[in-house]
């Protein structure tokens, strides 16, 4: 205990700086940690596994948890606490395997089990398995009880935020759009979520919908949105509405941007970040051109 004597700033335990005055204690205390016999060897790597994983000394946490497991294997506390800590140092495809094994064996009705679906979809997000981070994410459940706790709600749209943005930089749309699906039935007046959707629907080529979202974004908003980001999604509306009614496909399959040609080349599209120009081709070459 005296090495993880003080806080710092932010209330949080930490590591002692000067360990001079407890090298007697530490010598002894280090002496159970090489004796199972000993009556107090539990003890002793329960209380240095949770006074390190407190003060955030992943390695040395890490020591004491993995003993734990070996000596508790049906307590699922310190799979989950070691699922983290292998997280937290990197390793984490060892995390991603420790909290498979523990979501075969844990309850639904296992009290902090949205918070173990939270860490869980958190290293599967790290290991770049969007599509299971995203099945892990909505299965923490904030909608089965008419007063959720409002924590758990906020993990969730954070995990989900995340998982966007991720498939965003992926190139991942399919994902994307379920993620941002799921935003908005967290909060249905959202209206950045409802503009993403809308812009990540005509990337998917769904651009009627894709349009009626960014009505419903402008619809809803009640000072959400500034006048800047207002001029974009009525910008982003008309492209659409052009696509629409021209018949351009601007994407291909995979949300990729292909040449803005319409189909019977006779028009190309130029666009930049906020706005779009229309030139009408004089001649066939000079739409293949």
């Amino acid at each position: 205990v005296a090495l993880y004597t003080g806080r710092d700033k932010e209330g949080r335990l930490r590591v002692s700086e000067d360990t001079t005055p407890f090298k007697a204690k530490i010598k002894s205390a280090n002496l159970l940690a090489r004796d199972p016999k000993c009556p107090l060897y539990r003890q002793y790597h329960h209380d240095r596994s949770v006074l390190a994983f407190q003060a955030q000394c992943f390695p040395d946490a890490k020591v004491h948890l993995e003993r734990m497991v070996q000596l508790e294997p049906s307590m699922l506390d310190y799979k989950i606490q070691l699922g983290v800590v292998l997280r937290e140092t990197g390793a984490t495809d060892e995390a991603v395997q420790l909290f498979e094994s523990v979501m075969k064996t844990m309850e639904r009705s296992f009290p902090r089990r949205n918070l173990v679906l939270y860490d869980y979809a958190s290293c599967l997000l790290q290991s770049g398995n969007l599509a299971e981070a995203m099945k892990q994410t909505l299965e923490i459940d904030v909608e089965s009880t008419s007063n959720p706790d409002p924590y758990h709600v906020k993990i969730k749209w954070e995990m989900l935020n995340m998982i966007g943005d991720g498939a965003r930089r992926m190139q991942n749309v399919s994902i994307e759009v379920k993620a941002l699906r799921a935003l908005i039935t967290l909060n249905p007046n959202h209206c950045k979520s409802m503009w993403n959707l809308g812009a990540a629907l005509c990337r998917k080529n769904e651009v009627e919908e894709g349009a009626a979202w960014y009505r419903k974004a402008l619809e809803k908003d009640s000072g959400q949105l500034t006048k800047k980001e207002r001029n974009r999604i009525h910008k982003s509306l008309q492209l659409a509405e052009y696509q629409l009614q021209n018949g351009l496909k601007l994407h291909n399959e995979d949300g990729k941007q292909m040449a803005f040609v319409s189909t019977d080349r006779s028009q190309v599209l130029t666009l930049n970040s906020d706005d779009f120009d229309v030139k009408q081709m004089g001649s066939a070459q000079d739409a293949q051109d």
